[in-house]
């Protein structure tokens, strides 16, 4: 996530439209090789947050960014991660990227996930985050009170 050499928003970017290209090989491999409605897909939506703070955990712990460097990547994470959705959303709604079928029987989204992925996952990554920094200054704060 972090890199002494680039700037905390490239590699924000970086990030945000990464995310996006692991959703769309799930989703992909859920609609062509398995023939299911999701599958995949469903695992990857929940689990990409998760595998994301715990790179944001470790980067934080290993690098120690200032909070500017820690506010430009999350800022060029959530502008790419939004922008890609709306673009990625567009791209299967017209059938450009993923054709979704039609399996009648049962809950499909067809595609409308990508709307409602997200502005969830910027809101429950940026949650965990908080959650991670509150108990890392309890820990830290405990440590240097000496109890």
């Amino acid at each position: 996530m972090y890199s002494k050499n680039k700037p905390s928003i490239v590699n924000g970017l970086c990030a945000g439209v990464l995310v996006w290209i692991i959703l769309l090989i799930s989703d992909y491999i859920d609609e062509t090789v398995l023939d299911k409605g999701f599958f995949i897909g469903l695992i990857i939506y929940m689990i990409v947050p998760v595998i994301l703070v715990c790179c944001y955990i470790y980067n934080y712990i290993a690098y120690k960014p200032d909070r500017k460097k820690l506010l430009a990547w999350f800022g060029g994470y959530s502008a790419a991660f939004l922008v890609s959705g709306v673009i990625v959303f567009i791209l299967v709604n017209n059938g450009l990227l993923i054709k979704q079928k039609y399996r009648g029987d049962g809950i499909y989204l067809n595609g409308m996930e990508y709307m409602f992925y997200g502005v969830p996952a910027i809101v429950v990554f940026g949650m965990l985050c908080i959650v991670f920094h509150l108990i890392y200054f309890k820990i830290k704060k405990h440590r240097n009170s000496g109890l």
